[in-house]
């Protein structure tokens, strides 16, 4: 299948509603018949991180071919995706995230509704072979709204890795994710965070944002541990991390 690797550069394609928000999403279809398929969220910030470590993994054959669709907001400049992250990767109005400039917060059911009804029917067609429901990849925000989403719709998605997600916005995540794995609608979560991620000052809460991930972990192992991996990277700060962690997610999630 390597002799007919496609590596070009990715297609950009812009998808919109009137009234609605709008969505811009990257692809990579690594071959016609790939059976894997990667929906990771945060374009703007990861999305390259994200390619290059599949592409590389892909050419190294330690995973099989997995396609990535990469969303984002089609953001230009830092201040306006600073502002739409927090709109659109929360689920409930909050006042935690105020401390980092983000008044604006709530909007997130707008985006999980458009996977499913939008960019999910695009990936069936697209990829009629795949093997399994999609996985689903974020960071920060965006980590912990895909571990949400996977809550949200069981059976939408078989697959989360959650770089140091924001545990801090949803303490009551645990037994969600346990009940999702015991019924078999999650099959495998990937965790991570930077073992310098110390932002007790931010969260409110007496631990660590490496730490709270690193709990999670534990708890899930509970459950099953073959299915969870949990990473927590010395040396790593909340913006270093997902370079280090993107090749052990997609090790974790696609290993042949």
């Amino acid at each position: 299948m390597l002799e007919n690797l496609l590596l070009p550069p990715t297609e950009i394609s812009f998808r919109s509603h009137p009234g609605k928000l709008n969505y811009s999403v990257r692809r990579w279809l690594p071959s016609a018949d790939v059976s894997h398929v990667i929906i990771s969220l945060d374009d703007e910030l990861i999305g390259d991180t994200m390619m290059g470590a599949l592409k590389a993994l892909t050419v190294g054959r330690e995973i099989e071919p997995v396609a990535i669709y990469s969303v984002g907001f089609a953001a230009q400049k830092f201040g306006q995706l600073h502002l739409e992250r927090g709109r659109r990767y929360t689920l409930a109005e909050t006042d935690k995230l105020a401390r980092v400039g983000l008044p604006a917060t709530g909007e997130g059911h707008h985006l999980a509704a458009w996977l499913e009804s939008d960019l999910l029917p695009i990936i069936n067609k697209e990829l009629p072979n795949k093997k399994t429901a999609p996985a689903l990849a974020g960071y920060s925000l965006s980590g912990l709204f895909a571990l949400q989403c996977a809550i949200l719709h069981p059976g939408s998605y078989s697959k989360v890795a959650a770089i140091s997600p924001s545990l801090f916005l949803a303490a009551e995540l645990s037994e969600a994710l346990r009940s999702a794995l015991e019924k078999g609608s999650l099959r495998s979560i990937y965790l991570a965070a930077g073992g310098l991620e110390k932002d007790r000052e931010l969260t409110g809460l007496s631990q660590n944002l490496f730490q709270l991930v690193e709990n999670l972990g534990t708890q899930l192992c509970e459950v099953n541990s073959n299915s969870i991996r949990t990473d927590i990277l010395a040396g790593h700060t909340h913006f270093s991390t997902p370079s280090a962690a993107a090749p052990f997610a997609f090790r974790h999630l696609f290993s042949t």
